[in-house]
């Protein structure tokens, strides 16, 4: 039994392995000594956080056209970019194309992706719906109409 204890625990090795833990015992110990961070609550380094709740209110009460122009929120007062019977083409959308939707209004379903520089007639509006100004605009070939935002129409002078 004693050989049996000794090859798997030789003296060398117990008395290694007792020199390795004092020496992590002694590192520990000087690592809390000098450590400079403190975790006490009297501790002058504090985060302040202030949470500002978010405004319930959506509407919009002015809106800016042609960066000069301010109208109020009613479709009868907004002029200025474009006007009905004009013809206009898909611009800025990166290449993601535009979606026509059924209504004027971001939850309102797509009914077609207009690519860029696709050309379209303004056959009604505007209106404001979600925060934008919306035309209803027709393919040159009358086979789809839809409802787009005015910020990716521009002016097409084909």
């Amino acid at each position: 039994m004693k050989n049996l204890k000794e090859k798997l625990f030789p003296p060398n090795v117990i008395i290694a392995s007792v020199i390795v833990v004092i020496i992590l015992c002694c590192v520990a110990n000087l690592v809390l000594q000098f450590n400079k961070f403190s975790f006490n609550s009297t501790s002058k380094n504090r985060a302040w956080v202030t949470v500002f709740p978010a405004s319930t209110d959506t509407s919009i009460s002015t809106l800016e056209i042609n960066s000069t122009i301010k109208t109020k929120q009613t479709s009868e007062s907004i002029s200025g970019l474009f006007t009905i019977g004009m013809k206009v083409k898909v611009a800025k959308t990166g290449g993601d194309g535009l979606r026509m939707r059924l209504e004027a209004g971001l939850t309102s379903d797509v009914i077609y992706l207009a690519q860029e520089n696709q050309e379209f007639i303004i056959s009604n509006g505007p209106k404001i719906a979600d925060g934008f100004v919306w035309w209803e605009i027709r393919s040159i070939n009358n086979t789809t109409t839809g409802w787009a935002v005015q910020d990716f129409l521009e002016i097409s002078n084909y």
